[in-house]
């Protein structure tokens, strides 16, 4: 998502839950971006990682070229960081930020990849989030890719010593280090809608409504409805497990999901087990009382959305899921497109109860 510089942290926050790229995009011809993933040199590793990542997408969307200064925050092995380099070029400067503990996650990797000058245009510094001393109005772009929801992580054990993140500081010191015009780029995976901040440790992953929300659940908690307030909130006090073993497993399932669906262009899945629930009848926590069957395409990062496919015994709606591989929403808009057209169930209307005197 693009974000432009702004005094409003909220809208920097709202982008970080996911990014909806165009199918559209994959589409265009071969241009700088889809140069610097060609590019000659890059390591098998990285090379093997493009087809979950797809580079050229995000970074095509911020826009970065020659001459640009770029920071890729929390940026690991500096993956995106080399891309950028490639992208830059030689009157361009990136610079691969980390904290200490970043750094240990990723440190052999790191520095192969910058040893013996092969980025020279690559900076490596290694800060306090807390503290990062960015200069004011210097960056054309910050990339956050897949390490927002570290801004919340919240560690159990002490194995890796993370420290504790003030998130709306971060926030404001790279609101501050962009030029007037300048570009955020934030991309996270998704967590169950109500999950808060709860899973950015156990799962690798944040609820984009707990992103959004988190600074009114500070100052206006009461000011919110129950239900939605309690299920918010959730996030905000449940510590997760072990972040080095879910990011794992999460790989592992998007291997799966992708071999599954290599010969797929759309898949078909029940949304719910039964018809919808009046709003009185909805549990406060029954989003955690029953198995989600939408919850692995969140948590893998495919495209899915949910389409009427007939009411219940109650004259409720029941639906069917319909899910396509990474970058592909075009082809699942026409798919949803396609059966609502054929099928008679969204012209349907429930009947609506007047009030006395109404």
């Amino acid at each position: 998502m693009k974000s432009r510089r702004s005094r409003s942290l909220l809208g920097l926050a709202a982008a970080a839950a996911c990014v909806c790229l165009c199918a559209g995009l994959r589409a265009q011809a071969a241009d700088r971006y889809d140069a610097a993933v060609a590019h000659a040199g890059r390591s098998a590793a990285d090379v093997t990682r493009d087809a979950l990542d797809h580079p050229a997408e995000i970074l095509r969307l911020s826009g970065v070229g020659p001459g640009m200064r770029v920071a890729d925050v929390l940026a690991g092995d500096g993956y995106y960081s080399e891309l950028a380099s490639y992208l830059v070029g030689p009157k361009g400067r990136v610079l691969l930020i980390n904290n200490a503990a970043f750094d240990v996650f990723s440190d052999g990797d790191r520095q192969k990849r910058l040893d013996g000058g092969r980025l020279p245009n690559v900076e490596h510094q290694t800060v306090d989030l807390n503290a990062m001393h960015l200069p004011g109005g210097a960056l054309d772009a910050v990339l956050l890719i897949k390490v927002y929801h570290d801004l919340y992580w919240v560690e159990t054990d002490g194995k890796f010593k993370w420290p504790k993140i003030d998130t709306n500081a971060v926030l404001s010191q790279l609101a501050a280090a962009l030029k007037p015009g300048g570009v955020l780029i934030v991309v996270d995976h998704s967590a169950k809608a109500g999950s808060g901040a709860a899973d950015a440790s156990a799962l690798h992953r944040i609820d984009e409504a707990y992103a959004v929300h988190e600074p009114w659940l500070k100052t206006r908690f009461n000011d919110y409805g129950e239900l939605l307030r309690d299920r918010l909130a959730l996030g905000g006090f449940i510590r997760g497990s072990d972040y080095v073993q879910a990011i794992r497993r999460r790989r592992t399932l998007c291997v799966e999901l992708r071999d599954a669906m290599a010969d797929l262009d759309i898949l078909v899945s029940a949304s719910q087990q039964s018809e919808a629930p009046l709003i009185t009848e909805v549990p406060k926590w029954g989003n955690l009382e029953k198995p989600s069957l939408t919850m692995p395409f969140n948590l893998t990062g495919y495209p899915a959305m949910s389409v009427c496919s007939g009411f219940g015994a109650g004259g409720l709606p029941v639906c069917m899921q319909l899910i396509a591989k990474p970058f592909a929403e075009a082809t699942l808009f026409r798919a949803g497109h396609a059966y609502e057209s054929a099928m008679e169930w969204r012209k349907k209307r429930p009947a609506m109860a007047v009030a006395a005197g109404g």
